[in-house]
């Protein structure tokens, strides 16, 4: 049994969704996984992971022509990644190799196109990407101390931000990476991810010296990616000449005079969480969202108070039905379950049980990071890792 308890924001989104979905796919639970994961969430993960390489902090200086072919290197790998792991369990079926092949070349192209939008807009510093936010969370009654289980082991937040980013006023962003399909997500959905918000929340616990001052969401939009223009040429607004430090935030030089609104005092002053800017093109859109802090520590209340519920080893596991099933990926085995069928002998072929210090799949593996999480608590071996 792992020594550190993790809560992980994703499974508790399931957890408040469904307890049953969260029971059979919980890291803490059952620990159920498919064998064979969907091209979309294959596709998904690569553009992630390729714009992990675009933004990677080591880079940031690095003129965008030298990056660019780096990033569309990181997206075919982790897609060949992807099937390799897939075909562990079973090649693929005609209709997954077409689809394989098609993810490939929108992905190339979206990329691609993500390149000419972004290029007219990016002026910042990227101070993470891909980053594992590793925080205790405060007990509601006793804020000076922290969660455990009921046996006395340490609790953890594990979550993972695609970006931490700081503007040209120093104010720190929490981005996240997302790929969408059809419309764009309405504008209070994103205000009120919890995810998000949580995120945000611990992350300020885990850096005390960080103040965050909100969110932003990079939708990569599917559709229409192989009908847009060739790209001629790339504006870059931020040029980046590897000749010396840039300095795109120049409030960090002692020489600056401080303006009259901080980033405390605008943090400060944000009554409710809200859009401050939208910006698309119909192909890629990024909305900035400015939060309260006040809410985000009622996100992190929230969570601990979930926490409380899930350290509960005989906590009752009741489904929740609604709109959400229909994407659900236990539906098969809940459906049986709810009409007396074999629900376990459905389980068996289609999911496999991940080891209980197995690697997050929301997390994404490199030898490095899962060797820094072995020292956080125990959670992770650097063997036996029960990958995919």
């Amino acid at each position: 049994m792992p020594w550190t308890f993790i809560i992980r924001p994703r499974e508790m989104r399931k957890f408040r969704r469904c307890r049953r979905e969260w029971d059979l796919g919980s890291q803490v639970r059952q620990r159920y996984a498919q064998k064979r994961p969907s091209m979309e969430w294959a596709f998904d993960k690569a553009i992630r992971d390729a714009l992990a390489v675009y933004y990677f902090p080591a880079m940031d200086d690095w003129n965008r022509a030298i990056v660019r072919p780096l990033t569309l290197k990181g997206f075919d790998r982790s897609m060949r990644e992807s099937r390799a792991n897939h075909e562990k369990w079973t090649p693929l079926t005609p209709e997954e190799e077409k689809s394989f092949e098609h993810n490939l070349l929108v992905g190339q192209a979206m990329l691609t196109n993500y390149f000419v939008w972004a290029a007219a807009l990016d002026d910042f510093d990227s101070i993470f990407a891909d980053h594992d936010i590793w925080a205790p969370m405060p007990d509601p009654a006793s804020p000076i101390h922290d969660l455990g289980t009921l046996d006395g082991r340490p609790m953890r937040y594990m979550g993972r931000m695609d970006q931490l980013i700081a503007d040209p006023d120093d104010e720190l962003w929490v981005v996240e990476h997302r790929v969408v399909r059809g419309d764009w997500t309405d504008s209070d959905e994103l205000i009120e991810d919890e995810v998000l918000r949580s995120h945000c929340w611990h992350t300020q616990i885990a850096y005390p010296q960080m103040l965050i001052a909100g969110t932003i969401i990079n939708e990569l939009r599917v559709d229409g990616q192989l009908d847009a223009p060739p790209v001629s040429e790339f504006v870059e607004r931020d040029q980046r000449t590897m000749i010396g430090s840039r300095h795109v935030n120049t409030r960090r030089s002692p020489l600056t005079m401080e303006p009259a609104a901080t980033p405390a005092t605008r943090s400060a002053a944000t009554a409710q969480d809200y859009v401050t800017l939208q910006q698309d093109n119909g192909l890629f859109r990024r909305t900035v969202i400015r939060r309260n802090q006040d809410t985000l520590k009622e996100t992190g209340v929230r969570v601990a108070e979930d926490a409380m519920e899930i350290r509960n080893p005989d906590l009752t596991v009741e489904p929740t039905f609604g709109d959400h099933c229909a994407q659900c990926e236990f539906k098969a085995p809940c459906d049986a379950m709810e009409a007396g069928g074999d629900w376990q002998a459905i389980l068996a072929e289609n999911f496999f049980q991940r080891a209980d210090d197995a690697e997050d799949e929301s997390l994404r593996h490199s030898d490095h990071r899962v060797g820094q999480r072995a020292g956080l608590g125990g959670m992770y071996r650097v063997i036996n890792l029960g990958r995919r």
